[in-house]
C-alpha cells in the first residue's frame, strides 16, 4: 500500500513538471493612457467580442491608415479571426494585463487548412489590408509600424488547428510583452517578421513555427520563454534568428530546421532544460548554403 502511495505521488509530480503552468504576465502600462490620437476599445468583457473588435480596428484604418487601439483590463472572448491591417497597433493597459480569449469549440479552428500557408487558423492575423472581396492579403515586405503589445492570448479546448498570431510583417512592426495559453492548440505563432520581446509560449505543439522572416532578413527575439511544447520550441525553415536570453522548459527540441533548408542563428544567454531528453537541433543544408550557427554563453544543461 505504501508502495502504490508513493508511486501515484511521483506519477502526479511528473506529470505537474510536464504540463506546461500558465501565469499571466505583469502589465506593463498600468493606468490608462491618455493619448487623444489613439482610439479605445470599449465592450462587454462577458459578450463575444469579435464583430465589436473588428470593427474597431478597420474604422481606424479607414479613418486615419494607421493608429492605436488600445485596450482596458479585463476578459475577452473571440470565435473568430481577427485581421490587423498595417500600421494599426493593439495595445493594453491596467493594473492587469487584457486577456483575449479564444472561445472553446470556435468554428473553424478543429481541422487544418492545407490551403493555407500554416495550414492553420489564427486568432490574430497581420494582413497588409482590410480583407475585402479579393482576399486576405497577408502582411509582407511593406507592412510597416503593425503591433501587439501588453495582452495575454489565450486557446482553449477544442480548437486544435488554432494559432494564436500569424505576424508576417516587417520594419518597425513587434509583437511584445504577451503570454499565451496555447493549450492544446497548434501554436503560439506562424511566421515571423522583424522582432519580439517578453513573450512567453506555455503549451501547444510549437511555440513558434516559421518560414523566412520578411523582408527576408533576420528576426530578433528577446526574452522569451516556451514551456511543454510538444514538437519542439521553435521549428524553422531560412528565418534567420537572432536570439538573445531564450528559456526552454519540459520541450523535446528547443530548435529544429525543416528538413533541406538552411538555417542562421545566432543564440545568446539561452538555456533549455529538461530531464533526459536530448537537444534536437538539425540543420539539413544544400550544396549552395553553409550553415551560419554563433552561439554566445548559451547552456544546454539537463536540469529541472
Amino acid at each position: 500500500m505504501t508502495k502504490l502511495f508513493l508511486a501515484i505521488c511521483l506519477l502526479i509530480v511528473t506529470l505537474a513538471q510536464v504540463q506546461a503552468q500558465f501565469t499571466p504576465g505583469a502589465s506593463i502600462y498600468t493606468q490608462k493612457i491618455d493619448d487623444t490620437a489613439a482610439a479605445y476599445f470599449t465592450a462587454d468583457a462577458k459578450a463575444d467580442v469579435s464583430a465589436q473588435l473588428q470593427v474597431a480596428i478597420d474604422q481606424l484604418k479607414k479613418d486615419r491608415n494607421f493608429g492605436i487601439l488600445l485596450i482596458p483590463e479585463g476578459t475577452y472572448t473571440i470565435s473568430r479571426t481577427i485581421f490587423i491591417p498595417g500600421a494599426i497597433r493593439l495595445i493594453g493597459f491596467g493594473t492587469h494585463r487584457p486577456m483575449i480569449v479564444l472561445k472553446k469549440n470556435s468554428p473553424g479552428f478543429q481541422q487544418e487548412d492545407p490551403k493555407d500557408k500554416g495550414h492553420a487558423s489564427y486568432m490574430f492575423w497581420f494582413t497588409s489590408s482590410i480583407p475585402d472581396s479579393s482576399g486576405i492579403h497577408d502582411a509582407g515586405a511593406g507592412t510597416f509600424y503593425s503591433a501587439l503589445s501588453n495582452i495575454d492570448l489565450r486557446i482553449e479546448d477544442g480548437n486544435p488547428a488554432a494559432v494564436a498570431l500569424r505576424t508576417h510583417f516587417a520594419q518597425h512592426s513587434f509583437v511584445s510583452h504577451c503570454n499565451i495559453d496555447i493549450g492544446k492548440g497548434k501554436a503560439g505563432l506562424f511566421d515571423v517578421g522583424n522582432m519580439m520581446e517578453d513573450i512567453k509560449f506555455f503549451g501547444g505543439k510549437y511555440g513558434i513555427y516559421t518560414t523566412k522572416a520578411s523582408p527576408g532578413w533576420q528576426i530578433m527575439t528577446l526574452d522569451t520563454y516556451f514551456e511543454g511544447q510538444l514538437q519542439a520550441a521553435i521549428k524553422t525553415q531560412q528565418a534567420g534568428f537572432t536570439i538573445v536570453r531564450m528559456q526552454v522548459k519540459n520541450a523535446p527540441a528547443a530548435i529544429q530546421v525543416d528538413s533541406n533548408y538552411w538555417e542562421k542563428l545566432y543564440l545568446e544567454n539561452c538555456t533549455h532544460c529538461h530531464p533526459n531528453i536530448t537537444i534536437n537541433t538539425l540543420f539539413y543544408l544544400t550544396p549552395s548554403h553553409r550553415r551560419t550557427l554563433g552561439v554566445t554563453r548559451t547552456q544546454w544543461p539537463l536540469c529541472m
